[in-house]
């Protein structure tokens, strides 16, 4: 029986972004040992767990009427009807709400992207009357972090019992601002590549997920693909390539013709749409001078286990190329112009018996490594050892 345990993370388990899928893998089976304390309900809403404070504001009954808001604004923060007055949480408020549940937790699995999260975590973790807790960072969306610029967050890694991280240059970023101890935690995937299609004519590669669109000017991975559709075209004839994903409209004009658009799947759906395919393309770079170099989209964890062997375009010192690194030999290649994206695609697809090969190794390696079992284990031993 697992102790129970405070999740603080921002938002609600709608599989509308990586970490909220990424989470409602690791909770399956231990959700009911869970508290949620959120703060955000803007994107994935309130769906979460049992047991769950949904500290966000927003939600709350609005002043209809022409007149009288100021009265009515000073009315709830006289009578602590607010979760936050100024960025401090009303703890009363939290108190009573937890008196409703059942289970008392001792201690707290916190996630954090950014300052803004770090702040009301902060916020949430003091008003639990501070419990240990490990600090699982999935990404962060700053340049960089520093007591200057992101006091809080930094404050949250001191703080922690234990860090995990998604990657090396987290891990550096986390021990570099007064981390105790730090380890690392890939994304996990529940796909399998049962009943996946060989390789046949036409080739069909996918593309998917978020194009992290208004935070680069230039998509890298974009343009190369955009520049070797041509010669694509004529080295394979009738290759297709597809798309699963809320961000169809931030594929370049003409290349978006080129591309099926599916829109968002369904899990099952997607499983399917990876499983009838044979490669996988990342579209999006992150390099290293971008914000993105501490992002491992776990996208790619799920085209592993459907056995796709996998092409990106990123460049050291990112997170996404630390995970390549760390990949068998042979499932995955990284490019870096369109010649590049040609070789890589011809090297996977040249002859049945090399991509079969490439596809069993890939689904061999994330069944071992990136199936959630084995990453949920590791998450919660995690939290074990460390509270």
């Amino acid at each position: 029986m697992i102790e129970p345990f405070y999740l603080l993370y921002r938002t609600g388990l709608a599989p509308t972004n990586g970490a909220s899928v990424e989470l409602s893998r690791m909770l399956r089976g231990v959700a009911p040992f869970a508290v949620h304390l959120m703060w955000d309900i803007a994107e994935g809403g309130s769906e979460s767990v049992g047991c769950t404070v949904v500290a966000d504001d927003c939600n709350a009954w609005r002043w209809p009427f022409y007149r009288g808001q100021g009265v009515y604004e000073r009315f709830r923060k006289r009578w602590g009807l607010n979760w936050w007055d100024d960025g401090m949480l009303n703890a009363a408020k939290l108190r009573r709400r937890l008196h409703s549940f059942r289970i008392r937790p001792r201690r707290a699995l916190v996630k954090c992207m950014t300052e803004s999260d770090a702040s009301h975590a902060i916020g949430l973790w003091e008003g639990l009357d501070r419990p240990p807790f490990v600090l699982h960072i999935v990404d962060i969306l700053h340049d960089g972090l520093s007591e200057a610029e992101t006091p809080n967050f930094v404050r949250l890694i001191q703080e922690a019992n234990h860090v995990v991280c998604i990657c090396d240059i987290t891990a550096a970023e986390a021990t570099k601002n007064g981390a105790v101890s730090t380890s690392l935690l890939d994304s996990s995937s529940e796909f399998t590549a049962d009943d996946r299609t060989p390789l046949e004519t036409p080739l069909r590669v996918v593309i998917t997920g978020s194009l992290w669109k208004g935070v680069y000017e230039e998509n890298l991975a974009l343009e190369i693909l955009r520049a070797a559709m041509p010669e694509l075209r004529k080295r394979f004839v009738g290759i297709e390539f597809h798309y699963a994903g809320l961000c169809s409209d931030c594929i370049p004009g003409d290349l978006r013709h080129e591309i099926h658009d599916h829109g968002r799947l369904d899990a099952a759906a997607y499983r399917d749409l990876l499983r009838e395919s044979h490669l996988a393309y990342l579209p999006i770079s992150h390099l290293g001078h971008t914000v993105g170099r501490y992002s491992v989209p776990c996208r790619l964890a799920d085209y592993l286990a459907c056995g796709l062997p996998t092409i990106a375009c990123t460049s050291p010192g990112t997170g996404t190329f630390s995970f390549l690194q760390s990949l068998p030999e042979g499932i995955a290649l990284n490019v870096t112009d369109p010649d590049d994206l040609l070789e890589a695609v011809a090297h996977f697809s040249g002859t049945h018996q090399r991509w079969a090969d490439a596809s069993a190794r890939a689904a061999t390696y994330a069944a071992k490594a990136l199936c959630v079992d084995t990453i949920r284990t590791r998450l919660f031993q995690c939290l074990d050892d460390y509270c």
